[in-house]
């Protein structure tokens, strides 16, 4: 979504919703240096059936998923206090300040995470039947 080196401090911003039909996941990246070197950031809805234990999946959960030199390594998921929902809009706002990650969901703080990186691109994953989204209203703000 940039050009150039990307930002060191920046807040990403968008709407998305996951498809009513999906697995109910949906992801987007923050800090990415190159295409081996990024940090994931995928929610789960609280009505997802998607099970895949060597992920770490869970209903209703935040995976924060480091990739470096081209390897995941999936941190345990953070557990969600409000109910995320297939085919229902949410406000999204992730926050990069130097190596500090901060992500908010419908203005309600979620998590804060010290990251390997410190700058970079971002975007957002669509993989195939399980990582699925519709974005909108997407803002892009230097810190």
């Amino acid at each position: 979504m940039m050009e150039g080196g990307g930002y060191t401090n920046y807040r990403f911003e968008f709407d998305m919703i996951m498809p009513a039909q999906g697995k109910g996941i949906s992801g987007w990246i923050v800090q990415a240096k190159d295409p081996d070197n990024f940090l994931l950031l995928q929610l789960q809805s609280s009505d997802s059936e998607y099970n895949s234990p060597e992920h770490k999946t869970k209903p209703n959960t935040l995976r924060i998923v480091p990739r470096l030199n081209g390897q995941h390594f999936v941190e345990d998921p953070v557990t969600l206090s409000l109910d995320i929902r297939k085919g229902e809009k949410y406000h999204i706002k992730t926050e990069c300040v130097n190596n500090n990650v901060s992500i908010w969901v419908n203005g309600q703080k979620i998590a804060s995470y010290k990251s390997k990186f410190s700058g970079g691109w971002m975007g957002f994953r669509v993989s195939g039947a399980v990582d699925q989204g519709i974005f909108s209203n997407i803002c892009l703000k230097k810190l």
